[in-house]
């Protein structure tokens, strides 16, 4: 906005402009918002600022702060990130992390890159064990085999692997 001295009609203009893209290439954007904000001094980013009396909306943070996420978990997909793994001894071995996407039961997973699989043990927190996880719970999982997992490993349902199509050779994908 300070290259175009906070202009209310260059703001209308361009978010009357973005909603049409929006629209015309069906990207799914439903509550789309937009600020006018200063590259400069960061107006409206984190505050309100003066330069703008006549926008009414509120700082792009404080829009963040309030915009409900809860609704938006995708079930379908379970990604698993371990962030780390527990063996405190050698009858326990569990994969710590929080559900990225999706839920989880007693299901067969992968392990992304390696591609091993096995079946879900266990699935554990603090008060013990859980049926199933889903988003955004932090849990332990616990195999049924020993196959080797390390921290920033994914899990995944073994049905649901994505392949990132490289020149020569596939890959599997998160």
């Amino acid at each position: 906005m300070d290259l175009v001295d906070f202009s209310e009609e260059v703001f209308d203009r361009m978010s009357a402009d973005f909603d049409a893209y929006a629209a015309s290439m069906k990207l799914g954007v439903q509550d789309d918002q937009c600020f006018p904000v200063s590259a400069r001094n960061g107006d409206n980013c984190v505050t309100k600022r003066p330069q703008t009396p006549w926008y009414q909306g509120q700082s792009v943070l404080a829009h963040l702060e309030t915009v409900p996420v809860a609704q938006d978990h995708d079930l379908e997909h379970f990604r698993f990130p371990v962030q780390y793994v527990i063996r405190p001894n050698l009858d326990y071995r569990g994969f710590a992390g929080q559900v990225a996407r999706g839920v989880v039961k007693g299901d067969r997973v992968v392990s992304l890159p390696s591609g091993r699989s096995s079946k879900v043990k266990a699935i554990d927190v603090y008060e013990g064990e859980l049926d199933e996880a889903f988003t955004p719970q932090s849990v332990t999982i616990r195999l049924e085999d020993e196959i080797d997992v390390s921290r920033g490993d994914m899990l995944v349902h073994a049905h649901d692997l994505r392949t990132c199509a490289a020149p020569s050779t596939p890959t599997w994908c998160g």
